[in-house]
């Protein structure tokens, strides 16, 4: 694959601050290397990491600050690697941020042409946007005060550690309908977020719902928490995570602390009047971060959605030890920070576990399909791949994976730089297809990489942004090949959840990859400077 892009978007005047030796755009370039892209969820998110970063700062102004953003993006693809064909297009992007004593809003909409998705219908000539979807990429409002803090809207949202591989958040920030209220008082912590999936979905690929007298997608949702303590620079967390479908939200996993799989199984079983009957996913998991000093970062983090306990006898299940987890460190020395990580997730791991009726679609994604329907002015009804990395709620790369990175940000004659090198091991993958079309998860034990044929991804990225004034000048280019790369294939029988379909590595099929992202962005502050 090869693709280049020109970007004019948002950037923020004060994170251009800092020493002549200091990396002082880190959380861009980084974003730049997680390969993530400039479309949707890719380059341009880097603004809001790094924005996030710096919010306990912007909050607490004592003066209004507002910036209204507008930029274009240009790309070419040679070849097709994921879920964007080959081709060339462009992008539309526009934002507006206010903030003041502790409130933010902010609205960001991008407009592409990439075939990511099919094109927005539109009454002019040709029928539509001529190629253009929209992407609400942002809109809500945030609000920090003290020890309480708040958000609502469609906003993107990150896990509690920092790195690329985090377990329970996708790490790619991907923009959802979600609430979040927190408590952090500097020792204790607290917060719980709900996340709107689906509701009213037309997208839905019908034929896997229909059997559940559903046209589309059934209505989903789901709420993560995060409790812990600090002790020094040490921070330990409890990760709670649940997902429901039947309904978008559920105001008790909402409201109230008590472990979710508790409020599940007390008011879910029978024998009780107040008995619901919902058979939720719920996942827990643990965290452990320590920013030993300015330049030393080391984290944890483990997820486990579900185990057997065949041990305690021949009448206990064998179930497969469902579970991911991932490690990293970073450290800042006097030629830059170089960070090191690494991630695993078992088989079935984020999978829904039974395929029996529409409320078993609570597999840990964003969408309880592979594929949906899109529709060209012109050409019709046609059938779109949603990509791993776009749908998993947690780890990035889903279930039964091994993947290793290494990186390095720095700065050079007044440019900060970057550079990455990942390696990943993938078996097969199905994100909404219980079993890989068995119609249920079997308890026949743990598997990992037991594949008769692996995808072997190896890819290397460098990184490049410069500050004049309040511009930006950037770049980045990636290499790679993905040997035995991984292809969304049909079940060979099944019906409902059982039909949809799911990623499995192909012998002997090779994709190479190169991509090659060239940007220019510039940022107005109503209010001037700080």
């Amino acid at each position: 694959m090869f693709c280049a892009s020109l970007a004019l978007a948002a950037q923020t005047e004060e994170s251009a601050e800092g020493s002549s030796g200091e990396n002082r755009d880190e959380a861009f370039i980084e974003s730049l290397l997680s390969g993530s892209g400039a479309y949707g969820a890719g380059t341009l998110g880097g603004l809001y990491k790094e924005d996030a970063a710096r919010s306990s700062v912007s909050r607490s102004a004592d003066r209004p600050e507002a910036s209204i953003i507008g930029g274009a993006e240009g790309y070419w693809h040679a070849s097709k690697y994921g879920t964007i064909p080959a081709g060339i297009g462009l992008g539309i992007y526009a934002s507006a941020n206010l903030s003041y004593r502790g409130f933010s809003a902010v609205a960001d909409l991008l407009a592409a042409n990439d075939g990511k998705y099919g094109a927005a219908l539109a009454d002019i000539p040709y029928g539509n946007l001529y190629g253009f979807y929209l992407l609400m990429r942002e809109g809500g409002v945030r609000y920090s005060r003290g020890w309480f803090s708040a958000e609502a809207g469609r906003l993107r949202f990150y896990d509690e550690v920092d790195t690329p591989y985090s377990v329970v958040i996708n790490s790619r920030g991907i923009p959802a309908t979600t609430m979040r209220v927190a408590y952090d008082d500097g020792t204790f912590f607290y917060n719980s977020r709900w996340i709107g999936l689906n509701l009213d979905s037309l997208s839905g690929i019908t034929s896997a719902y229909s059997s559940y007298g559903l046209s589309s997608y059934p209505d989903r949702g789901a709420t993560i928490k995060n409790t812990g303590f600090r002790i020094g620079n040490m921070r330990f967390g409890f990760q709670d995570a649940t997902v429901y479908a039947g309904r978008w939200f559920d105001w008790e996993y909402f409201v109230s602390p008590m472990p979710m799989y508790m409020t599940q199984y007390c008011r879910g079983t029978g024998g009780v009047p107040w008995a619901t009957g919902y058979d939720d996913n719920c996942n827990m998991g643990l965290f452990w971060d320590w920013q030993k000093d300015d330049s030393l970062y080391f984290e944890a983090q483990v997820l486990i959605d579900d185990f057997g306990l065949p041990f305690l006898g021949s009448s206990w299940n064998d179930n497969p030890l469902q579970m991911a987890a991932q490690t990293g460190a970073r450290k800042k020395t006097s030629i830059g920070a170089f960070g090191a990580y690494a991630a695993m997730a078992t088989k079935y791991t984020y999978e829904p576990s039974n395929s029996g009726s529409s409320t078993d679609a609570y597999g840990y994604t964003y969408y309880p399909e592979t594929r949906f329907t899109t529709y060209w002015e012109g050409t019709g009804t046609t059938t779109a791949e949603i990509g791993i990395e776009d749908n998993e709620i947690g780890y990035k790369y889903g279930e039964n994976n091994l993947a290793l990175e290494l990186n390095w940000t720095g700065s050079a004659m007044d440019l900060d730089l970057g550079a990455a090198f990942e390696f990943r091991l993938a078996g097969a993958n199905s994100p909404a297809n219980p079993g890989f079309g068995s119609g249920s998860i079997k308890s026949t034990g743990t598997e990992w990489l037991d594949d008769s044929v692996l995808e072997k991804r190896f890819m290397l990225t460098a990184a490049i942004a410069k500050r004049i004034g309040p511009w930006r000048l950037y770049g980045s280019l990636s290499g790679g090949v993905a040997l035995d790369s991984m292809t969304l294939v049909e079940p060979s029988a099944g019906s409902g959840m059982a039909s949809i379909y799911y990623y499995e590595p192909i012998e002997g099929n090779t994709v190479g990859i190169f991509c090659l992202d060239i940007g220019a962005s510039y940022r107005f502050n109503a209010y001037g400077k700080r």
